[in-house]
């Protein structure tokens, strides 16, 4: 005998609802946390500058980058020219980013012992408060909480094979910031020793986009 699809139903909820406490709970710190540090209107008034055909410069006219992380600054330029408001952009970028980079680490199995190892890390850090304060602050941490989720969601949930989008991938998130490669590199390390050759063809494209950001 089948059950019925509003068992189903009330059954993935309960078991979701671990879940949704978590990330609304997130949610609820991050809004009453919210704030711009003031080393984020740097980033705005390079914005502002570039917007203005100045160039992607401090003071206009002097080709000196007051910025360290390229990938967000692009992306926050997107996120003001859809809203209007760079303040608000800011602000709703950073959440979208970090709730996200949580959502990728929500497990899709209905296993409780695997579900609690996962949710028990989430769930700490929220008790972090370097965590939801830099889940806003209008720096470029939360953009690398997604990259980093997206990238774990790649080859540890889902283990899927390195690519030239994980490559890719890996690129934005060393523009992001350059010291995320050491984050980054005992996984690559594991690719190159047994794969080298495939790797390297792999590799190019994100090799490529950064060598034109840095020649730049």
């Amino acid at each position: 005998m089948t059950e019925k699809p509003s068992n189903n139903v009330t059954r993935l909820l309960l078991y979701r609802l671990p879940h949704f406490a978590l990330l609304g709970l997130f949610s609820w710190l991050f809004l009453y946390s919210a704030w711009l540090c003031d080393d984020s209107y740097i980033s705005f008034r390079v914005l502002q500058n570039w917007d203005q055909g100045e160039g992607l410069s401090w003071n206009p006219g002097q080709r000196v980058q007051a910025f360290s992380h390229p990938s967000w600054m692009l992306l926050l330029y997107l996120a003001w020219k859809l809203h209007g408001n760079l303040f608000i952009a800011a602000i709703g970028l950073s959440f979208a980013l970090s709730f996200g980079s949580l959502c990728f680490l929500v497990p899709k199995q209905r296993n409780g012992f695997k579900t609690g190892i996962i949710l028990l890390p989430i769930a700490l850090l929220l008790f972090s408060k370097g965590f939801i304060d830099y889940s806003s602050s209008g720096l470029e941490n939360p953009l690398s909480f997604f990259l980093f989720g997206l990238l774990c969601w790649h080859t540890i949930i889902k283990k899927r094979p390195f690519s030239s989008a994980i490559y890719l991938l890996i690129a934005f998130a060393v523009l992001n910031r350059l010291d995320t490669i050491l984050l980054i590199l005992p996984l690559l390390l594991k690719q190159w020793i047994h794969k080298p050759a495939e790797n390297v063809k792999m590799a190019l494209p994100g090799l490529g986009v950064m060598f034109l950001w840095f020649a730049f």
